[in-house]
């Protein structure tokens, strides 16, 4: 039985205040009505600005090298999937459609390597994982990331701030994720 699945698109990147170790890439679906943001390590974001900011010679980047790669040796079409979330992290997979080989990737990387073919490489997502994970896109709101997409480090480096700051209420649900975990 085929997987439901929802087709997204690359959005931007964002930062996260006082955190200078990860940041958001955000994921939108194509009639732009709904959105995920997927934390990224400080070192892939520092790529997508590279992109954005219209770097000379990107054809020499390891991303760019990786896809002419593919496309020279394969006639297989390939898509991202991100199909389940596991200890903070999308379970994500590079997948040729005609055999469907999979290869397990980062879920940010398989992102950048999407954007680098200029959606060649399209981004789906289990429909039921999306409705669950995803919001609606809203003008001028704050990007929400939900806990269960944070890694167990990020965690409790976001309680000990909760601690500091005297938020309780979501040191209590820091601490809760943590435990789940950890059982």
């Amino acid at each position: 039985m085929a997987m439901r699945v929802v087709s997204l698109h690359f959005q931007k990147v964002s930062t996260i205040v006082g955190n200078d170790e990860i940041g958001l890439l955000t994921l939108v679906t194509d009639d732009g009505t709904r959105q995920i943001n997927i934390t990224g390590d400080n070192q892939t974001l520092f790529q997508f600005s590279l992109r954005l900011a219209g770097v000379k010679d990107a054809t020499k980047l390891l991303p760019e090298v990786l896809l002419r790669l593919l496309r020279r040796h394969s006639d297989e079409n390939y898509e991202v999937r991100i199909t389940g979330i596991t200890d903070g992290c999308y379970d994500v997979e590079l997948r040729e459609v005609t055999t469907g080989s999979v290869f397990p990737m980062y879920g940010c990387e398989a992102i950048l390597l999407s954007y680098v073919s200029k959606g060649q490489i399209p981004i789906y997502m289990d429909f039921d994982l999306f409705m669950c994970q995803s919001m609606p896109v809203e003008k001028g709101s704050n990007l929400a990331v939900p806990l269960n997409t944070l890694d167990c480090k990020l965690l409790q480096v976001e309680l000990g701030k909760a601690i500091e700051t005297e938020n309780y209420e979501l040191a209590s649900l820091l601490r809760d994720e943590i435990n789940r975990r950890t059982k």
